[in-house]
């Protein structure tokens, strides 16, 4: 018996070796546990031709998060750097001396990734200093810019968790990413569920469960389905618990529609800066002889990378997988078409794309596969081109920001590693940079998959100690 284990142990040996895998990295697996065939690893000096790690580099696996690479990288290189998102205000008539318009307002979404409730309320203090006070007709909001089909809107689809704010479809006129604020206050009996801004057809069904005790572990899981009637009005059936250490919280949940939430923040904030209109909010088309008025701005795509790399944020990622199918091939942007775009620009930049799959551009998808090649290939490159700066800031610094701020925190690799971390289960994933203590800079890809896959993130922290040294 002890014959055969020493010959599958040289036998597996023999099989890392048969790559570029030196023996310290080829230990760092053994210690970990690692399977092999689980995991694949390149590491390579930026000015080299060949790597220093080669294993499994060709291997197709699943990305997780590091898929917002390939996205955000596409995006970069087919935009520009100062790219920015355009919301659109059109009007019936134009106002008149009292600010007055006849007819409609008609919002256009530009598909913004980062439209949240400061910028909306800058944009409609602006449309107020254009001379826009009253509207006699309805808020009309055009939701054209891109189409998905029922699956493809299916928030449920990755996981069952629809309200949970990771799963947020993308939506021409997303605001606040998709979410509603429900503010959990505590009182006697069951906490107190308030909507903000209020949703005057939506009723709440506080069905939370109080327990005593501390607020961590399982002690506040909150989940939300909403269901409607025929007449519009919906029932939002909370549940879930709620631990009465937990005190006051705030909940972000993905609950209705997109327009529906836009229209009812675009109401509260419009009264508040004491404007006003007589129709009510309906979703469609807004017709060619419409009047321009003002036109909304987004921060530059530099800054919206910045968010969606460090962050890890699914949705911003996702609406620019869809804007970069309406630029590239007319709207309105599909997911079909955001798909091919990724792949023909980053083929057009030189990116060997054989076997990629590319699902939403998030990573959040059992579907998309890359391989560790051709991922370090993109990194190599782009750190070499002329948007490589704007490509590095976007990324997460060990012990400082992102999703890496807490990993090194205090050791020599804080400041020195750079990437992008992925996440789901039976995946761990990293695509970056290390800088060594020469000075030498390294792509470095690892990605694990499987049941040893969790395993893998230990030997990332092995490998970029390792890679410091060298």
């Amino acid at each position: 018996m002890r014959g055969w284990l020493i010959v599958l142990t040289i036998w597996i040996s023999l099989a890392v070796q048969a790559e570029q895998v030196p023996a310290a990295v080829a230990e760092m697996l053994q210690k970990n546990n690692v399977a092999s065939a689980d995991i694949s690893i390149w590491v390579q000096a930026i000015e080299a031709e060949e790597p220093l790690v080669d294993l499994n580099g060709t291997t197709l696996r699943h990305p997780a998060s590091v898929a917002k690479v390939l996205t955000t990288a596409a995006g970069l290189l087919r935009l520009g750097k100062d790219y920015r998102w355009e919301t659109n205000f059109y009007v019936d008539t134009l106002p008149d001396v009292n600010g007055i318009v006849e007819g409609n307002l008609y919002v256009v979404g530009g598909g913004g990734p980062f439209l949240v409730e400061e910028q909306l309320l800058t944009m409609l203090q602006a449309l107020q200093q254009v001379g826009v006070r009253h509207i006699t007709g309805d808020i009309v909001l055009d939701d054209s810019l891109y189409r998905l089909t029922p699956e493809e809107r299916d928030s449920a689809s990755f996981d069952g968790k629809p309200w949970a704010a990771y799963n947020a479809i993308p939506h021409p006129l997303m605001v606040n990413f998709r979410t509603v604020k429900m503010q959990v206050t505590p009182q006697a009996g069951k906490p107190q569920l308030t909507l903000v801004p209020e949703i005057v057809n939506w009723k709440i069904d506080n069905q939370l469960k109080v327990k005593k005790g501390q607020c961590s572990g399982d002690g506040f899981t909150p989940s939300a389905v909403l269901e409607r009637d025929d007449k519009g009005y919906a029932v939002m059936h909370v549940a879930g618990t709620y631990a009465t250490g937990c005190g006051a919280q705030d909940v972000q949940l993905v609950l209705g529609e997109a327009s529906e939430q836009f229209y009812y923040l675009f109401r509260d904030l419009w009264y508040r800066l004491g404007g006003s209109f007589d129709g009510a909010g309906k979703v469609a088309k807004t017709p060619s002889t419409a009047k321009h008025i003002f036109t909304g701005y987004s921060d530059p795509l530099a800054l919206q990378i910045q968010r969606m790399n460090q962050e890890s944020n699914n949705v911003m990622t996702r609406q620019l997988m869809l804007t970069l199918g309406a630029k590239t091939f007319d709207p309105p942007g599909s997911l079909e078409k955001g798909r091919n775009a990724v792949r023909v620009t980053l083929e057009a930049f030189g990116i060997n794309t054989d076997g990629m799959i590319i699902d939403n551009g998030s990573g959040l998808s059992r579907l998309e596969l890359v391989s560790v090649k051709q991922l370090a290939t993109l990194l190599r490159d782009i750190y070499l081109s002329d948007q490589g700066q704007t490509f590095l800031q976007s990324l997460a610094v060990a012990g400082e920001s992102g999703t890496l701020r807490k990993r090194y925190r205090g050791e020599v690799l804080a400041g020195r590693v750079i990437g992008k971390t992925g996440t789901i289960d039976n995946v761990r994933s990293f695509a970056g940079y290390v800088r060594a203590e020469s000075g030498r800079n390294y792509v470095v890809v690892v990605i694990g998959n499987g049941k040893s896959a969790v395993r893998s993130r230990t030997v990332q922290d092995e490998l970029f100690r390792w890679l410091y040294k060298q």
